[in-house]
């Protein structure tokens, strides 16, 4: 919101300040100079990583380790945002504590940037190369190309024509294995905008995952503010991955299987709040500008898209209709339960009850003849198919034929093994 001449840091009028500053920006109906504005946004951030501070041995003064996670960095406002909150945390611990600190950060860039030559550099290394110089001795910055998700292996073809899915090795693929190279060729048979961009995000997901384990890292933090926590809410509901939403919002830090937690610090940041955060801290020349702006036409827009316009929208006028979408969410509890067995989504990852299938459940609320005694027994009978996907990429790769990485499981691994 635009600052009038008349108007003074509201906070440092509280506190008696002598001279009262000039007001900079205005947020949430309240003006504030640069200084009390960056404390203010600094206070939310730290609260949600209040655990991650210098600890000593009992007794002793040595530093225990310091807690390594991962930052996904998206260069966007808010990703860089955090960025600049997090070292400046880091540099305040080791001033206070002779050099030593509660983080190690490692900042991860996912680049869906795809050239064909070897001599263009990606827009991004320039950025994460002056990233580099700015947080010497800091933060940790790695560059992770979106072909990495492509690794040498079997491919499992999926044609999904009225849940029909079939699983082939790379050797029987009717393609060759070089057409899927590339992940714009791998999309290339999904059907829809949304359904690509909602893949698109699950290669994301994974290889931020994979980068953290690779680095040994106990959380990632994503630079999610809570205008994009609400959008997301609304967008996994309509996409049918609602049951993504708990973990998403766990106010607890619940640890994902593989032992790495997900943390959002800027879960009470609003999107507005990081731009001016970025715009008064001189970072704004580190922005990613976006390669292809969003569609205009609304029948060309994803439903993230729609949803991002919607939020928006409502936003300026009602700033706190964000929180309110996600202190709603975040009241769901997940119906993953300890006594329930579950297994792992083919395509994101997530659980899926190994006891019915989403195809299964389909079937069997699918009447195709009229109604006799038998009836019962023959839904009764429906065998359950283990094609291991949950109901949101069900749904997103209807119609579509495309292929898909194998991953084998360590216990695949091992079967191989097996006299």
């Amino acid at each position: 919101m635009t600052v009038t001449q008349t108007q003074l840091c509201r906070r440092c009028m509280t506190t008696k300040v002598d001279p009262i500053p000039q007001a900079v920006v205005v947020s949430r109906k309240e003006p504030f100079c640069k200084t009390c504005f960056v404390r203010f946004l600094r206070g939310k951030q730290r609260r949600q990583l209040a655990d991650y501070k210098v600890s000593y041995e009992p007794r002793k003064s040595i530093p225990l380790p310091a807690a390594k996670i991962m930052l996904a960095l998206s260069l966007g406002h808010s990703s860089l945002a955090l960025l600049e909150m997090l070292t400046a945390q880091i540099i305040e611990q080791k001033e206070m504590h002779r050099g030593h600190s509660g983080i190690d950060l490692v900042a991860v860039y996912v680049d869906e940037w795809e050239s064909q030559t070897t001599v263009e550099v990606a827009p991004a290394e320039e950025i994460l190369n002056r990233l580099r110089i700015r947080y010497t001795n800091i933060c940790r910055f790695e560059r992770v190309p979106v072909s990495k998700f492509l690794s040498p292996g079997e491919f499992q073809l999926f044609h999904h024509d009225d849940i029909d899915i079939a699983d082939y090795s790379a050797t029987d693929l009717d393609q060759s294995a070089t057409e899927f190279t590339t992940i714009s060729n791998l999309l290339s048979g999904v059907r829809d905008r949304s359904a690509r961009s909602d893949i698109l995000a699950t290669i994301r997901k994974r290889l931020i995952r994979q980068a953290a384990k690779e680095n040994g890292c106990s959380a990632i933090l994503w630079g999610d503010t809570v205008t994009r926590l609400a959008e997301l809410s609304l967008s996994l509901t309509s996409k049918g991955r609602g049951t993504e939403i708990p973990t998403l919002l766990s106010e607890t830090r619940e640890q994902a299987i593989d032992g790495i937690s997900n943390i959002y610090p800027l879960r009470e940041v609003l999107r507005p709040e990081c731009v001016n955060y970025v715009s008064l801290l001189d970072v704004s020349d580190y922005v990613l500008a976006r390669t292809e702006p969003s569609p205009v036409v609304l029948r060309m827009m994803t439903i993230d898209d729609l949803i991002a316009r919607y939020i928006e929208d409502v936003e300026v006028d009602f700033p706190g209709i964000s929180s309110t979408v996600v202190r709603t969410a975040s009241k769901l509890s997940s119906p993953f339960s300890s006594t329930n067995t579950f297994d792992r989504c083919m395509i994101c990852g997530s659980l899926c009850l190994n006891s019915e299938y989403p195809e299964t459940w389909l079937q069997k609320i699918t009447v195709n003849q009229p109604f006799d005694n038998t009836l019962d027994s023959t839904i009764a009978a429906i065998e359950p198919k283990k094609t291991k996907l949950c109901y949101g990429c069900l749904v997103a790769t209807k119609g579509s034929t495309f292929a898909w990485p194998r991953r084998s499981t360590t216990k695949e691994v091992l079967d191989q093994f097996e006299i």
